[in-house]
């Protein structure tokens, strides 16, 4: 066994659990998920108001099911999930600790080495579930096509037969059109399958509202019609790729949905790039993580973080409405 093996390990671990820590907010929600997994004892619970929760738990575990906060995001709770694993694990690497020094690897005994090898396993297993190929840094003065992430975004969608996109407007990815970071791409990709997710302004006001409220300290003169005209300019746009498609493959779908996003997304067929909305920059300003799609032997795995937000995507245009819907 190589001794290098466990601080490796230890290094995995570590930075699993600050990306998992900067994909959610709040502390209490953690404690919440532990206690109602660790205490349901199987009890099924109440649906949440929202309705977005509790569906998604029971397709995981079968059986299983909790009372879940309201407004409560099916991905966060996830992340929260992973997040707990991450910790356990942590917890059965620091039993482990006093034999990990290089000098004393000669008297370790076959216990110890066995238990070693069953913590650099657990590591192969959280590298599964998370999948986290890069974090790109925030951009806050930078325009979206000089950001770090935008060379890697624009390689994975030109070489993706599908692109999911879920954002609050969507105006950096497509709305502002050729200033945007994937209009040109997609208006010359004409075998693409697009599909779009955005907020409903129209029903979802108190969303808008909440949104501008938390950008008021980068941006002073920021309002709910701002949104909103984002909105219609990404609406725009979008009809736009369907007109200049002239025929070919491919389909372009757009929805509105009354669900908050919660995360701005990019998903392809082998990853996805994604940002958590913050109060204080701009959804493009956020640092962007690039997780991978991970396989195991019998495909693509359902316990990862590509999994996950997959699975939030389908979520948000379960229930959305159709405004676009194109097949070419």
């Amino acid at each position: 066994m190589d001794p290098a093996a466990p601080p490796r390990f230890r290094r995995n671990l570590i930075f699993a659990l600050a990306v998992t820590l900067f994909l959610t907010s709040g502390g209490w929600l953690d404690a919440y998920v532990v206690w109602q997994l660790a205490f349901s004892k199987g009890k099924v619970g109440a649906k949440s108001p929202q309705g977005d929760g509790n569906p998604f738990y029971c397709d995981i575990i079968p059986g299983v099911s909790f009372p879940l906060p309201e407004n409560s995001s099916s991905t966060i709770l996830v992340a929260k999930m992973l997040l707990a694993v991450a910790a356990a694990a942590w917890i059965e690497k620091k039993l482990g600790l006093y034999f990990t020094g290089e000098s004393a690897w000669s008297h370790h005994t076959e216990e110890e080495r066995r238990a070693s090898h069953r913590l650099v396993e657990f590591s192969k297993i959280i590298d599964q579930l998370v999948g986290i190929d890069e974090v790109f840094r925030s951009g806050i003065t930078s325009p979206v096509n000089r950001l770090d992430y935008a060379k890697d975004i624009r390689t994975a969608v030109l070489e993706s037969k599908s692109v999911r996109i879920a954002s609050i407007a969507g105006y950096e990815f497509i709305g502002s059109m050729g200033k945007s970071l994937l209009y040109d791409l997609l208006r010359s990709n004409a075998g693409v399958n697009l599909e779009v997710v955005l907020l409903d302004p129209v029903a979802r006001k108190d969303i808008v509202h909440e949104r501008v409220r938390a950008l008021r300290s980068a941006s002073v003169e920021y309002a709910d019609q701002d949104i909103e005209t984002e909105i219609s300019k990404t609406t725009a746009a979008i009809q736009s790729l369907v007109d200049s498609r002239g025929g070919g493959d491919g389909s372009i779908c757009l929805y509105k949905t009354r669900l908050h996003p919660a995360f701005r997304m990019v998903l392809t067929d082998s990853v996805i790039f994604v940002s958590a909305y913050q109060n204080n920059c701009h959804g493009h300003q956020a640092p962007v993580l690039k997780i991978r799609r991970v396989f195991d032997q019998h495909g693509p795995t359902g316990m990862s973080l590509y999994a996950a937000f997959s699975a939030h995507f389908n979520n948000l245009i379960k229930d959305a409405e159709p405004v676009i819907k194109k097949e070419f």
